[in-house]
């Protein structure tokens, strides 16, 4: 069988891209991020107060952060906009209304409302189900 085109290697970054990522600047060009060792600090105390588990499902395995206000919508690297998802939840806060999305907002000092909102639109919906959000274990920086 023939290729039409040949494969293309993946793209070395850039001298800049690399300046950055070596440095202990932010990750981000733009809009404020922390840097790379903040991150490791935030994700382990992201980890600590969730016990690991997903915070809507409780499920252990392919949990990631996800930010409760995006960054680029100008959310921040901060504990009080992350929270700990599994993969299917995350999938969840970006699907349609009319599937069942799973919508998180913020209530203060790291705690969450999270539900699931079905409906033609976000504007007339119905709520499926419901939930709180609160840290585990309460973490302490030293």
């Amino acid at each position: 069988m023939k290729r039409s085109a040949p494969l293309r290697r993946r793209a070395r970054p850039g001298r800049a891209a690399r300046q950055r990522r070596d440095s202990d600047d932010p990750r981000v060009i733009g809009r404020p991020s922390v840097s790379v060792d903040a991150w490791a600090v935030l994700r382990y105390l992201l980890i600590a107060r969730c016990v690991g588990r997903c915070e809507v499902c409780r499920v252990c395995r392919g949990v990631d952060p996800h930010h409760v206000l995006k960054t680029s919508a100008g959310g921040a690297d901060a504990l009080d906009n992350l929270v700990w998802l599994c993969r299917a939840c995350h999938r969840r806060t970006d699907v349609a209304y009319a599937v069942g999305r799973l919508v998180i907002r913020p209530v203060g000092e790291q705690e969450f409302l999270w539900e699931i909102l079905r409906g033609p639109s976000k504007r007339d919906n119905t709520r499926e189900t419901y939930g709180m959000i609160r840290p585990m274990f309460e973490t302490v920086v030293a």
